[in-house]
């Protein structure tokens, strides 16, 4: 154990010397204290660690120093190669340090020998891609497909050349020794630092992934960062999902087979038939339907079980006619999806959240345990381990009940190290005057896009607007492309996200009209973003199952349900999307929130306190001169 590694944050420490533009600062310096106290005595840290702190180096610092074997868990993508590609090697060099490290991603990132051999392309288009992927991963060994620049990012293809739990055959695959997993799983096992994402930890707790060895074994620390959305993830391992996704998958699967049975066809089209009548009975609205409610339908359950019958007829013959691993994993899929689909029916009301959910290209059935803290507790005390939990919100106004009570880590030290950007001097908040709570309908993304308009004409565009629905992504990019037709509005959905946050860099001049995905994990500092619009706070609806299960559960102990599950949620969620504005000591801007409840309702006092410290303001003419003075881009002309 290294005696003293915050002396590595100091002015003379090796981070000064090596690093251009690299300053101590105190929230930093702080925070990397307590990661190696809970490194020294095996504890828990709940760590809530403000936008500039420099979270990251806060913790791989003392990792490093440590010695021992860790692992780091990200929610995102981008930063789990943000740490392995950047910032590991970086500190690495600066520190002087030669620790192993190893970059573990979820098994649908790398090629599958076994399944590849079967894909069929739709077309030439397909074919070549296929072609140049497999002499690709020829001169590649990682197969990570994350690094094949010729992978359109919605090629069909995809998830017939990578495996996932239930259809790997495991050390019964005739392409083992060649195995991407595999291989990416023995080079993580021999590595001191293992960067890996929050399901493949998920998985690991849950023991739903112990094909190619234990993610966990050895380790002396696990890092949860991007930690808010840890609870969640959690949540699904320890539940499941039945979708007709899956069932459609199967049946390609068994299309791919090289000798299919053919006893199966007719029971096989039998299952899409019936998934395909349980799928016009799912309705629509709302978003999430309970299961008691969609239970109430006669037709939705009739073909439910119209469902459940075709799939256990179509088990019970794989399994007698299984000859090989294929064959056996098939089967074994086929059952586990009947086993499922029966179950969410009967899951006891008091353990699981259960309900139906339908999208453009399907349906989905979800099951969630109501309290995983139980569930957390047993999987952390299974782990002689330390763990530390790390974000920019973790906590409502500093109290930190709402994360530990989820995950049961009422033990856990918890601390918040502010940001060190002059929140007050860089930004402004501004609630407009005019009604109170919003209502439901569209009238209200009219109201808020008008109020929006001025500032976004002296902000010269550089204008983030988050929705709280998909439906008011739409209607606020239509009311903004007939206000401005000469202003570049990206949408969410008219492109892939990745590509809509590179044009909106690139332009400094557009606005981005975004829902959930753009709340959180955007990271764009400087010119480009000078304006976020919100339109309302983030609480769920009261009809969503997962929150009244919930709800019912808090009151049943004699809690405030609004208290302890609609207001941290939302709180999170509201300090994720303010978050978005300010991400470097030079950025300025206004914050826009068209919901007077954060003025008007108690609550609203315990959102502000959670939210940065920028004045707030309720004249329009003060947040134009503010974004006058203040932003780099060019007027628009109404």
């Amino acid at each position: 154990m290294h005696d003293d590694p915050v002396a590595d944050f100091g002015p003379e420490g090796p981070l000064a010397r090596q690093l251009p533009h690299y300053r101590p600062r105190e929230g930093q310096l702080q925070m990397a204290a307590d990661v190696a106290d809970a490194l020294w005595q095996q504890s828990a840290l709940v760590a809530e660690a403000g936008t500039g702190v420099g979270k990251t180096y806060a913790y791989l610092v003392p990792l490093l120093r440590d010695g021992r074997r860790a692992i780091v868990a990200t929610h995102t993508r981008s930063l789990q190669d943000q740490l392995y590609f950047q910032d590991l090697p970086r500190l690495q060099a600066a520190l002087g340090t030669r620790a192993a490290v190893a970059l573990l991603k979820g098994r649908g990132n790398y090629y599958c020998h076994q399944r590849a051999e079967t894909a069929r392309p739709r077309d030439r288009g397909d074919g070549a891609v296929l072609a140049a992927l497999r002499q690709w991963v020829a001169q590649h060994e990682s197969g990570d497909l994350d690094q094949f620049d010729g992978l359109p990012a919605d090629w069909p293809l995809k998830s017939q050349v990578t495996s996932t739990v239930d259809n790997c055959l495991g050390h019964d695959c005739p392409f083992i020794e060649q195995c991407c997993v595999y291989r990416a799983r023995a080079q993580a096992a021999k590595a001191q630092v293992v960067v890996a994402n929050h399901h493949l930890l998920a998985a690991d707790l849950a023991l739903k992934d112990r094909g190619f060895g234990d993610l966990l074994a050895r380790a002396a620390a696990v890092v949860v960062d991007e930690a808010h959305k840890w609870p969640e993830v959690l949540g699904l391992f320890f539940g499941f999902v039945v979708s007709s996704y899956q069932l459609h998958e199967i049946y390609a699967d068994w299309q791919a087979l090289e000798l299919p049975w053919g006893e199966l066809e007719a029971p096989l089209l039998a299952v899409l038939d019936a998934s395909a009548e349980l799928q016009r009975a799912v309705p629509s609205q709302p978003e999430r339907l309970d299961r008691s409610q969609a239970l109430e339908d006669a037709a939705f359950a009739e073909r439910l079980r119209g469902l459940q019958a075709a799939l256990d007829e179509v088990a019970q013959r794989a399994s007698r006619a299984a000859q090989g691993p294929a064959q056996s994993a098939l089967a074994a899929r086929l059952m586990q999806v009947y086993e499922a689909c029966a179950n969410w029916e009967t899951a006891a009301a008091e353990a699981a959240i259960c309900w139906a959910q339908r999208s453009r290209r399907g349906y989905t059935l979800h099951s969630l345990p109501l309290d995983v803290s139980r569930l957390s507790q047993a999987g952390f005390a299974a782990q002689q381990a330390s763990w530390v939990f790390v974000s920019a919100t973790l906590s409502l106004g500093g109290d930190f009940g709402y994360f530990v009570e989820r995950l049961g880590l009422q033990e856990a030290h918890c601390a918040r190290y502010p940001s060190p950007f002059e929140h007050h001097r860089q930004g402004r908040l501004y609630v407009p005057r005019g009604p109170g709570a919003p209502g439901y309908g569209l009238a209200h993304t009219q109201a808020v896009i008008a109020q929006a308009l001025p500032l976004i004409d002296v902000a010269g565009g550089g204008s983030f607007v988050l929705c709280t629905s998909r439906r008011a992504v739409e209607e606020a990019a239509r009311l903004l492309r007939e206000a401005r037709p000469a202003l570049r509005v990206l949408v969410q959905g008219e492109e892939a996200n990745g590509l809509l946050l590179e044009r909106f860099r690139r332009d400094g001049a557009a606005v981005l009209v975004g829902s959930a995905s753009f709340w959180e994990g955007v990271d764009v500092p400087g010119d480009a973003l000078r304006l976020v619009v919100i339109d309302r706070l983030p609480f769920a609806p009261q009809n969503d199952p997962v929150y009244a299960a919930r709800r019912r559960l808090v009151e049943a102990r004699g809690l405030s349900a609004f208290m302890r599950v609609d207001l941290p949620p939302a709180a999170v969620a509201l300090q994720q999307a303010v978050g978005r504005l300010i991400r470097s000591e030079a950025d300025h801007g206004v914050v826009m929130l068209g919901d007077r409840r954060l003025l008007s309702k108690g609550y609203g006092r315990t959102l502000r306190a959670s939210l940065p410290a920028f004045p707030l303001i309720e004249d329009e003419t003060r947040a134009v001169d503010f974004l006058r003075d203040t932003a780099g881009g060019a007027a628009i002309s109404a």
